[in-house]
């Protein structure tokens, strides 16, 4: 590819990012994704993240939006920690939380550095530290901490109530820093960077310490000149620089104000409704010091709040220290209204009755749309999803319900109004926060296909009103099931018994034209710390024993294989999950694991497992089969896939004349997850026939390639650490020579648009 060629790509890559939202839903080579099991916050269960666990030791972690961010109360670590809220207006935060714990997070933290949408109105990315150490090591290459998009789109926070955060560099584009405890230090000279062009970048010291290696006396002066340093408890004290170090921390004589305001201030998305239910808004603060009696002011205009005395209507009362008050007022008989800004204070009264008046601190409602989806917006491989669920959104109607959107194309879904069923995109209107996806099936004409993403949304009603803004409605979420179809996973069985009434054994195995042979081999039923497998006995130890065989028998027509969703698939491969034991004899010529497919005009595909010492794996090993080779080894009428009437596991060679049968061994094989497959996305495969620049692992080189292309662009290999002992996070050096520069831009212009699937069709 030409040099032209590739210039082209950047120039389009960087016209595209300015018109649209770049997902990080796939897993890259290099990367974790944050995915919680249920409402577990533990950053340390590999359970919950996608791609490899945390235990890896150079792994990148994305954080995307979410109701659960990860929480931190150990040691912890990542070689690079990305936090990545969505675009979607009214999306929640993308947090982490670390309480206590060595956490190391490499060469890096970005907290919503990417993005093309305003965060005013979006989810933000918030660090937030109570406890512990946080540190990104100092070495050539790392980078620090980063908040916000350089060019204004997403915004972060780092916020501290104690604890410590240790960088080589803080650059702060379009965000704000709290310390209201701990300690922020940056430890490298001149790399305290403070972007001034916009006014909500801004630190607030209250409590905190912030330090500097460094002489940074003039740069802190200046910036709490100009307010974009300030504290929300007092007087900052003077930048104090040491000779080595510059600190900066609040006055400690004077911190008489109310603090730690909660809803944060600048806060979006507050609800004031659960389930159709007026629960009003509970205001908490952290009381000033020596403050006795706490006045709380309420109201819908910055001006009047700041001006409210106790005689305003806008003072809602006081609580007292001396009664043992908490610090914190529900403001419940309020007409709240949606997606709009409310302002509050607190004034501080000590025990010389001098007043604190506080500062005005405002947090704007929900938007009232639906949100936190099940299935996760974006999830990939769900395996027979059983309903779609959601939290309805504020003044949604439990009586009017929300009405379910669901279609193939995202912008049919998105524009989509009304209840006209004609359509296929409005599905109904429930008065539950949940749709069953067998609703679903049955009304779509036809089941889920699987590997096919599916968008939706959900309108919240109330009345003649419709939330959602526009012409969405609800924000559109996405979910793929699994491209696969179980058709054998030994969870429906409790004992033997159960599986001797699905799968022969001992029965008379026609075998070409001539005599029926009576194959050896019986299934029983294991159940261990893995789960509910089949265990399969084969003896192929003398003559007499021809085979080693069980059968699963459909029907004469064929049932499983001939589902209206196995049709759907489309099924192109077969896969086998199976362990052994090592004590097991084999002969790797005569006594090979095999499968073997049968239609029902009697046809017969056999495939040998290509290890002949599959029977003495130790470990659990997938085994996939492309069902073109099961049609090529078996007999020469093609098995038709529609009309298979039983699937066969066995050992030994089938179906042999008598007396030519070879012996072989004896031994016990577990089964387990036989599944058809569509055809699919196998990195591995693709990247040994030549997909060198499919660095997100989706086999096929596309935009969201080039974009991580992109974000190493001009950069150095060799002045990031070593990757001898877990993935390099510059995997993109494609062409080797430990720069990124146009020969990788060439390399992927070369695949551009290049798809590699497995098994090929051809």
């Amino acid at each position: 590819m030409s040099t032209t060629r590739a210039i082209c790509l950047i120039a389009v890559f960087v016209c595209l990012l300015a018109i649209s939202d770049f997902s990080y839903g796939d897993c890259w080579d290099w990367l974790s994704q944050w995915n919680p099991v249920g409402s577990d916050c533990n950053w340390n269960n590999p359970d919950n993240w996608s791609c490899f666990a945390q235990s890896e030791p150079c792994g990148d972690a994305v954080i995307p939006t979410g109701p659960i961010g990860p929480c931190i109360t150990g040691d912890a670590a990542c070689c690079h920690l990305m936090m990545m809220p969505w675009s979607w207006v009214g999306a929640p935060d993308c947090e982490v939380d670390v309480y206590s714990g060595n956490v190391n997070f490499g060469y890096g933290v970005e907290i919503a550095t990417w993005g093309t949408f305003d965060s005013n109105t979006s989810g933000k990315g918030i660090l937030k530290v109570l406890g512990g150490t946080v540190t990104v090591a100092q070495f050539a290459g790392a980078f620090g901490m980063v908040i916000g998009s350089q060019f204004g789109l997403t915004y972060g926070r780092a916020i501290m109530y104690g604890g410590s955060i240790s960088v080589p560099a803080v650059t702060l584009y379009y965000g704000d820093i709290a310390l209201y405890g701990g300690t922020l230090e940056c430890t490298g000279d001149s790399n305290f960077v403070f972007s001034q062009v916009r006014p909500q970048n801004k630190i607030d010291i209250s409590g905190g310490t912030l330090h500097i290696h460094g002489d940074a006396t003039s740069t802190l002066s200046a910036l709490i000149v100009n307010g974009r340093i300030y504290s929300s408890r007092g007087i900052l004290a003077t930048p104090f620089y040491d000779g080595t170090w510059t600190t900066l921390i609040s006055n400690y004589n004077d911190m008489v104000n109310a603090w730690g305001p909660s809803p944060a201030n600048l806060a979006t998305n507050v609800h004031y409704r659960v389930n159709d239910v007026n629960v009003g808004i509970t205001l908490s603060w952290q009381p000033g010091d020596l403050a006795k009696q706490h006045d709380v002011y309420f109201g819908t205009s910055f001006a009047d709040v700041n001006s409210a005395t106790t005689a305003s209507a806008l003072y809602k009362g006081s609580r007292y220290d001396a009664n043992g008050d908490p610090c914190n007022w529900t403001i419940a008989d309020f007409n709240f209204k949606l997606n709009t800004n409310y302002y509050w204070r607190i004034d501080e009264t000590n025990n010389s009755n001098v007043l604190a008046q506080g500062l005005v601190w405002n947090f704007r409602t929900h938007d009232g749309k639906a949100y936190n989806p099940r299935p996760r917006d974006g999830q990939v491989g769900l395996n027979e999803p059983l309903a779609l669920t959601w939290t309805a959104g504020d003044w949604a109607s439990s009586t009017d319900g929300h009405r379910v959107y669901v279609g193939t194309d995202n912008a049919s879904v998105l524009s989509a109004t009304g209840t006209n069923t004609a359509t296929k995109i409005y599905r109904a209107t429930v008065t539950g926060t949940s749709y069953s996806l067998s609703s679903l099936a049955t009304n779509w004409y036809g089941p889920l296909v699987p590997g096919t993403t599916y968008y939706w949304k959900i309108a919240e009603v109330n009345g003649t009103t419709i939330w959602g803004g526009g012409l969405s409605n609800g924000t559109v979420w996405s979910f793929t099931p699994a491209s696969y179809i179980t058709i054998e996973d030994f969870e429906d069985y409790n004992n033997t018994a159960d599986i001797n009434a699905n799968w022969m054994m001992g029965y008379a195995a026609t075998c070409g034209g001539g005599p029926p042979i009576t194959p050896s081999g019986t299934l029983s039923f294991v159940l261990d710390a893995d789960g509910k497998h089949g265990n399969f006995s084969y003896d192929e130890s003398t003559a007499t024993k021809q085979f080693s065989e069980v059968k699963r028998y459909y029907g004469s027509g064929g049932t499983v294989f001939s589902d209206t969703s196995v049709l759907a698939l489309q099924p192109v491969a077969l896969r086998v999950d199976y362990i052994g034991v090592a004590t097991n004899a084999v002969d790797t010529v005569y006594d090979r694991m095999y499968v073997a497919l049968e239609d029902s005009a009697g046809n017969v595909g056999v495939f040998d497992n290509p290890d002949g010492n599959a029977a003495q794996v130790t470990s659990w090993t997938q085994w996939y089969v492309s069902l073109k080779d099961i049609n090529s080894a078996g007999t020469p009428n093609v098995v038709q896939l529609a009309a298979v009437s039983a699937f066969y596991l066995g050992f030994g060679e089938r179906c042999l004349p008598n007396g030519s049968q070879n012996t072989g061994g004896t031994g016990n094989v577990m089964f387990d997850n036989i599944r058809l497959y569509a055809q699919a996305c196998d990195p591995d495969y693709a990247h040994t026939h030549g997909l060198t620049a499919d660095f997100n692992g989706d086999c096929d080189v596309d935009l969201e390639d080039l974009a991580i292309l992109a974000e190493y662009w001009l950069q150095w290999v060799t002045s990031f650490p070593p990757c001898t002992s877990g993935p390099c996070p510059l995997q993109v050096d494609i062409f080797p020579d430990s720069f990124i520069d146009f020969k990788d831009f060439a390399v992927l212009g070369n695949e551009w648009r290049t798809e590699i699937l497995w098994p090929p069709l051809q």
